[in-house]
């Protein structure tokens, strides 16, 4: 199916992963205006969508740390600081560093539910921004069976559901049938979110907070792999309170 849009107006876009098919899909991204970004933006904000930083939860660990542990707080404080920065640095982490980074990220949002509330919003923002990303910017798509339809100008979010279900069997058939290049199901769905985030023109700050791959031990939230998650499976709803859930202390990672 074509969808007749001007050219200057629109960006053809395959998924990476599927490059290597013989007729991959074509997906025709807009260039937004204001009217379109509005929309965006206002879709995020009718839900309470916030994306968390690495530095945020960076910044909320410590405080977590020296609350839960007092004074034996600092020597985590110091040995957390270390790991994080050699991970940052790209430095390869040792098993017994990467155990430890577990074991207190455990124990931290267990124990403190800003934390928890943290990695709930986290949650919720990959389970529906691409959804509304996608709905607001792809303008049309050839090679691809899902009906085309717009509704008062964009995608209605259960026809981006049907994108990513059919892009998720695109992927398990050419794995089938030993394709070179392509990913596992909701690669070429994040590919997708990815490109049309780019097309609603980040600032510096928003780019920042995209999906990127980072170290297991230090990711917040694993449901950016395949940028879709069920609602359901959405932790507890409701505002964290400022002091911990534990009523008392946990115990310090063991190598500490």
């Amino acid at each position: 199916m074509t969808i007749p849009v001007e050219s200057s107006e629109v960006f053809e876009f395959t998924p990476d992963s599927l490059k290597s098919l013989i007729d991959p899909p074509v997906f025709r991204l807009r260039s937004p205006d204001e009217r379109h970004m509005r929309r965006y933006n206002q879709m995020l904000g009718d839900d309470n969508l916030t994306l968390y930083s690495d530095k945020q939860f960076d910044a909320e660990k410590r405080v977590a740390i020296a609350e839960l542990w007092g004074d034996e707080g600092q020597e985590i404080v110091d040995k957390y600081a270390t790991i994080r920065a050699k991970a940052e640095q790209k430095i390869e982490l040792s098993k017994e560093e990467v155990d430890w980074i577990e074991e207190l990220d455990s124990q931290l949002f267990d124990n403190w539910r800003p934390l928890s509330r943290m990695r709930r919003k986290n949650d919720e923002w990959f389970e529906y921004a691409p959804r509304y990303a996608i709905a607001t910017i792809v303008r049309g798509w050839n090679n691809f069976t899902v009906p085309f339809k717009l509704d008062a100008g964009y995608l209605k979010t259960d026809l981006v559901r049907k994108i990513a279900a059919e892009l998720a069997d695109i992927e398990q058939k050419a794995r089938a049938e030993k394709v070179d290049g392509i990913g596992a199901d909701g690669t070429a769905f994040l590919q997708l979110w990815v490109a049309c985030l780019d097309r609603t023109r980040l600032t510096e700050d928003e780019e920042k907070n995209s999906p990127a791959p980072s170290q297991p031990s230090l990711n917040q939230d694993a449901s950016m792999a395949t940028g879709q998650k069920d609602a359901a499976s959405i932790a507890e709803s409701g505002e964290a309170s400022s002091a911990s859930s534990s009523s008392t202390k946990p115990e310090k990672p063991e190598s500490a």
